[in-house]
């Protein structure tokens, strides 16, 4: 053991710091700030929150709502599921005996079963799929041909989706607008657990997607590809159908990687001419629909290419 592992970790990304500095010049980025404003900052300080993947203690109730959620899925995925929840409830277990007798916001060992467990599992599942992110910003797809590099490239992707702050906030607000209020609360206290819970099922489903429909983007345009806080996007068609609390039929998800490459899994052919060549058209409008679906905030290499698509950041669109 050594001294980091006695450290809490309370600052979390929910985007991986590492993956951003692939827009940053010596680590800063340019972004959009809340007040509107182009701004260039450290990679350290954004898409983070306080206590992000902090787990919490089960009590009857809570494991009834997850096992519940998960039995929605197949028997496969629902015994991956309650693997992971059981080595959960026995941190859970340990948390309370450790309440007995000490507070939880002083003791050590405390804090870093809550703040340090998911954000280790998260840091776990990027760190196993940097070598192949690593190689697809070379323009270098011959690591997927690894079943198990491909199995890591396709779970951090799903995760991804998942676990940011954005896709927490929508998915609270539609429960309060749709469902009763203790089911809203057992998702406010589990949502940690239960996101996931579904990166393991859309990781299996993006696996099972044809090889096909798995393809690599180079952009040799000269016009930066942009990222945003909620970095993973259903590009899909229908999308523009789907009404806010409806999850969509189809995904067709666009991860940029970089500004001069992205990375695609589709269930449509809508975008199979980008294997061959990217236009400019097609880098504004990808760079358009990052912004249309993020949560506060683009991120780019140049202060043109977030001051480009400002307007249509939800809370600045015109």
């Amino acid at each position: 053991m050594n001294s980091k592992d006695l450290e809490v970790k309370r600052k979390h990304h929910y985007v991986w710091a590492r993956y951003l500095k692939a827009w940053a010049t010596r680590n800063d980025v340019h972004y959009i700030t809340k007040t509107g404003l182009p701004a260039n900052d450290s990679v350290k300080g954004l898409a983070r929150e306080l206590g992000f993947y902090k787990i919490t203690t089960f009590n009857d109730d809570d494991l009834l709502y997850i096992r519940t959620i998960s039995k929605l899925a197949s028997e496969d995925l629902q015994r991956l599921h309650m693997g992971f929840l059981e080595d959960f409830i026995s941190i859970s277990n340990l948390l309370k005996a450790r309440a007995r007798d000490h507070h939880a916001d002083t003791d050590l060992l405390s804090q870093i079963l809550q703040f340090n467990v998911l954000e280790d599992i998260h840091g776990k599942i990027e760190r196993q799929a940097w070598p192949i992110i690593s190689e697809l910003r070379k323009g270098n797809t011959a690591l997927l041909d690894d079943q198990t590099q491909r199995d890591y490239f396709c779970f951090y992707i799903a995760q991804q989706l998942v676990r940011t702050k954005t896709v927490r906030d929508k998915s609270m607000a539609a429960s309060s607008r749709n469902l009763p209020d203790f089911v809203t609360s057992a998702m406010r206290r589990n949502w940690w657990f239960v996101s996931f819970m579904l990166g393991i099922n859309l990781g299996k489903g993006l696996l099972e997607t044809p090889e096909d429909r798995h393809f690599l983007i180079e952009n040799k345009t000269g016009k930066p590809f942009l990222t945003s806080d909620r970095p993973v996007v259903n590009v899909h068609a229908c999308m523009n159908e789907t009404q806010l609390d409806n999850p969509p039929e189809k995904l067709d998800l666009y991860y940029p990687l970089s500004p001069t490459h992205a990375y695609m899994i589709n269930d449509s052919e809508d975008y199979s001419h980008l294997k061959d060549q990217v236009t400019i058209e097609d880098v504004f409008n990808l760079n358009k629909r990052m912004a249309e679906t993020c949560g506060d905030t683009v991120y780019g290499s140049t202060r043109e290419s977030v001051l480009q698509v400002r307007q249509y950041i939800p809370q600045w669109k015109r």
